[in-house]
């Protein structure tokens, strides 16, 4: 798997003059939020949906794996996850965070809005979203460093872990891009 900014290129080698058999189908990565094509010479592509309707999508993974992770936390004995304060602060922070997915949705849809002038109401929602969405890159990266630092120490169990850093993962426009 390679990364090209912000799309995964899956190529298959098969030889340098020959082309590559494969169908849509056979390239489903089983993310709802990526165009899969096959390319001849490229093979599998998986291109991200363009615009609002990719960020509504991860929004949408996002607060549907918060909603599951709040479960697993308060489902699981404190001392699996390195104690009950521990605990407390990742379930606080997983209602934070989607709180944060609640609100940047509402002004999202507020962006799209127009005042009585017919005039786009832009300036003033874009930087609370854009405030809004730092805070949500913040709060999933303090999530996801108390999980790696426990399964690092051995408080959390790697499993358990594992599954909450999918559930709640941060952000990939959070991420700085490798060079």
């Amino acid at each position: 798997m390679r990364f090209v900014g912000a799309v995964v290129l899956t190529v298959t080698l098969m030889g340098a003059a020959r082309a590559i058999d494969c169908t849509p189908a056979d390239c489903d990565d089983g993310d709802p939020c990526t165009v899969d094509t096959c390319d001849a010479s490229a093979g599998c592509i998986h291109l991200p949906l363009p615009g609002a309707a990719g960020a509504c999508c991860r929004l949408r993974m996002l607060g549907a794996g918060l909603d599951d992770a709040l479960a697993l936390l308060r489902g699981t004995p404190a001392a699996n996850l390195g104690g009950a304060s521990v605990k407390e602060r990742l379930v606080a922070l997983t209602v934070v965070i989607a709180r944060l997915v609640q609100r940047i949705e509402r002004l999202a849809c507020r962006l799209r809005r127009v005042d009585d002038a017919g005039r786009p109401c832009l300036t003033q929602c874009r930087r609370l979203l854009e405030r809004t969405f730092m805070k949500l890159c913040r709060l999933t990266a303090t999530f996801d460093r108390i999980i790696a630092t426990g399964i690092a120490r051995g408080t959390i169990d790697r499993g358990l872990g594992e599954r909450l850093l999918a559930l709640v993962p941060v952000p990939s426009e959070c991420r700085p891009l490798p060079l």
